[in-house]
């Protein structure tokens, strides 16, 4: 933890930048977050949304192109994009999500990021790398006062062994090289590219989480082909992407094995596969119809999958401890379906996102059966506040991951026996699950969990200023899981684990010179599913404290 003193320092710094985010509000200028601009506009100015070329974009496939495409371009044009600059902090507990490359870790991280350009004919080059240093100081873990056994051998059997996603990065600092935002593609007249890239992606038209496709990880290698505008048809105007990726490993053994193996059962870990690379399909489509001015449907599908089988013992046909017999199996699916309604004369927008964990959604399996039903639903208002002078901008997203009913998750009706594994982005033989990195690529806030998270800011083309408060539910699905007993009103039930956040967040432009900033405190009750005193709704030293700061610069060229 950090000083009182220090932590009025950081936070009068924060709130100088904070006068000076985006579609996440996390104080980072990240491509995906940039687009909040254009977004804004399609609600509030008809003329200057044409004049842009985002009056039809659907903006649930993100990143977008809003300059033309010229495949007609005789001459070649090179040049620096961007540089730019971020810190990111978090005192005690490795929180934030939808940061890209940043590490989920304690203490100081930075990021560098330079882009360079070059465009001939119909190719156009982006480099833009970035490089990312992390202190990964040491973090609030589960007290040591703890000392229930058979809470930690669940906490292996639901957590650590269906999905790669470390409570911490490792325990040395970190210093590595992302490829970053860039990619090399050939741009079609009709509006169409085909290439490769290492670009954040994010499918959907939620603006604080998403089902199939985030930028809450590092950016993965693909190779695909995707639209850079609507495609005009006689039927409406359709957008979308195809893809086929590389998905890499955290690398990380967990830190808990110290004290599980020490304390507890070492035969409750069961390691990652490491001999079979992972893979990635994914599908996005989106129409906006003609006989509806300002509706947007689609859908996205993606599977994960090992490249290849392996003959060795934890070979990936093998999902012991989750069952003895050998399975066929090696890949698995999810999707979703979503809408987006534009009110361009109210300023105001809705939109819904509803999915499967288990299998691509359709119309006729989407509600056929309850077992792995999430959905996002959002609604933003824009109120303005007189002649040229901005917006008021009112969001709300409400995000529900866990499973309707607690006993899906036991295998029959034994509340002692191996969890079936149902949970979104978790998986019982492709153990790494829906990850990259050791980072989610889908809802950053994670598998079983749900989020109510509210914002009001002002907002004038790229400058805005805002607070935003959320409430994160931490996996409901390893909570009941844990808790639940096989006596009716029996087992302990204090034990959920709640964030309670509040975010002062702003960006300001000058020139060509960008500046955000946000603070966040954040207060984890029951950090980790625990409860060490506090009778049974009392405080408890287990409840923790986080402050978490992001300062970004950038500079256009």
């Amino acid at each position: 933890m950090i000083s009182y003193k220090r932590k009025k320092i950081l936070l009068v710094a924060a709130i100088l930048v904070g006068i000076v985010g985006h579609a996440q509000f996390n104080g980072l200028l990240q491509p995906i977050d940039r687009s909040d601009e254009f977004r804004v506009i399609q609600l509030t100015d008809s003329a200057k949304s044409i004049l842009n070329g985002v009056a039809k974009h659907s903006f649930m496939l993100r990143p977008f192109v809003t300059t033309a495409v010229k495949p007609d371009r005789k001459k070649i044009d090179w040049g620096f994009t961007s540089v730019s600059y971020s810190r990111y902090y978090n005192d005690s507990i490795g929180g934030g999500y939808n940061n890209e490359n940043f590490y989920g870790a304690t203490g100081w991280q930075e990021r560098i990021s330079v882009g360079a350009r070059l465009q001939y004919a119909g190719f156009h080059v982006q480099v833009q790398p970035e490089w990312v240093m992390a202190q990964n100081q040491q973090q609030a873990m589960i007290s040591n006062e703890f000392k229930d056994a058979n809470f930690f051998s669940r906490y292996y059997f639901y957590n650590i062994n269906t999905i790669d996603l470390p409570s911490r990065p490792g325990t040395a600092q970190i210093r590595k090289l992302f490829p970053g935002q860039s990619f090399a593609r050939y741009e079609f007249k009709n509006g169409i590219a085909a290439g490769i890239s290492t670009e954040n992606i994010w499918w959907g038209p939620g603006w604080r989480n998403s089902l199939i496709m985030t930028n809450n990880a590092p950016g993965f290698l693909h190779a695909g082909v995707q639209t850079l505008k609507p495609i005009e048809t006689k039927w409406g105007s359709f957008e979308g992407q195809a893809l086929l990726g590389w998905l890499d490993s955290s690398g990380v053994e967990p830190v808990e094995n110290v004290r599980q193996f020490a304390e507890f059962w070492p035969g409750a870990y069961v390691p990652k596969i490491s001999q079979s690379n992972r893979g990635i399909m994914g599908l996005m489509f989106s129409w906006q119809p003609k006989w509806i001015p300002n509706l947007y449907i689609g859908f996205a599908a993606s599977q994960y999958f090992y490249q290849q089988k392996t003959d060795s013992l934890d070979q990936p046909f093998s999902d012991y401890p989750y069952t003895s017999s050998p399975q066929s199996k090696y890949h698995a699916t999810l999707g979703s379906m979503f809408m987006r309604y534009v009110m361009p004369g109210d300023h105001t927008e809705l939109y819904a996102e509803f999915g499967r964990a288990d299998k691509v959604a359709t119309l006729f399996n989407l509600f056929g059966d309850s077992i792995p039903l999430a959905y996002i639903v959002g609604v933003r208002k824009l109120i303005p506040v007189g002649a040229n002078k901005g917006f008021i901008d009112l969001a709300a997203e409400v995000a529900h991951l866990q499973l309707p009913d607690p006993r899906l998750i036991f295998t029959g009706a034994n509340p002692f026996s191996i969890p079936q594994t149902r949970s979104w982005y978790t998986h019982p033989r492709i153990r790494q699950g829906y990850t990259h990195y050791g980072q989610l690529l889908g809802a950053g806030i994670g598998p079983g969990s749900n989020s109510q998270t509210l914002n009001i800011s002002w907002v004038k083309g790229f400058n805005r200023v805002g607070i935003r408060a959320e409430r994160v539910a931490h996996n409901k699905d390893f909570y009941y899981y844990s808790n639940i007993s096989g006596n009716i009103g029996a087992g302990t039930h204090n034990r959920y684990w709640t964030d309670l956040s509040l975010t002062l967040h702003g960006q300001y432009q000058w020139k060509k010179l960008q500046l955000a900033g946000a603070i966040t405190h954040l207060s984890a009750l029951n950090h980790r599913w625990v409860k060490v005193d506090g009778a049974f709704d009392g405080p408890s030293t287990s409840d923790k404290l986080n402050l978490n700061i992001s300062l970004n610069i950038r500079y256009l060229f």
